[in-house]
């Protein structure tokens, strides 16, 4: 859970997407999470690229643990619902799906067959670019999610001054 979480806080400690990281523990709380990474997001995030970037840091703590050979768990259901939610929008209601393209699919409207696997395709391909991208980023930092883990093994609870130790300046 540690390597989870510390993927999540470096790869949002990296993107300009993110204001900053708050807080990340690995202490269950009443929400039924195991850990949580909170920060403070840009308010609007409209471009492609940047809603990829949001995408990215839900996958962020899946790719950790991967990256450190961690066998997958039921616990990332959260991150997986709220990436696929994001894709799911920008293809439906933003055209930002290639396959779809630059339309609106409304709940009601009667799709067909083609049209309904050329959504799923889109959302598993923005999802596929999101994951893509967490890789590529905290492949980069893997010392760092090292030194994270660490401490959060150590303390449970890390703020924003023990990350900029470790990470350095917030980009």
């Amino acid at each position: 859970m540690a390597t989870h979480e510390a993927g999540h806080a470096v790869y949002e400690w990296v993107s300009p997407c993110f204001l900053n990281v708050l807080r990340v523990t690995i202490r269950p709380n009443c929400r039924g999470n195991l850990g949580e990474s909170q920060f403070l997001q840009k308010s609007e995030l409209s471009l492609l690229s940047e809603l990829v970037d949001s995408i990215a840091s839900r996958l962020a703590g899946i790719v950790a643990e991967k990256m450190f050979g961690y066998e997958p768990s039921t616990g990332a259901h959260g991150d997986l619902d709220s990436a696929t939610r994001i894709a799911k929008t920008m293809v439906l209601e933003c055209g930002m799906g290639q396959r779809v393209g630059n339309r609106v699919i409304d709940d009601d409207e009667h799709v067909s067959d083609r049209l309904r696997d050329d959504v799923d395709r889109d959302i598993r391909q923005i999802l596929k670019l999101g994951r893509w991208l967490a890789k590529r980023t905290l492949r980069a930092y893997q010392g760092e999610i090292g030194a994270v883990v660490e401490l959060l093994m150590e303390h449970k609870t890390i703020y924003e001054v023990a990350l900029e130790e470790v990470l350095g300046p917030k980009a």
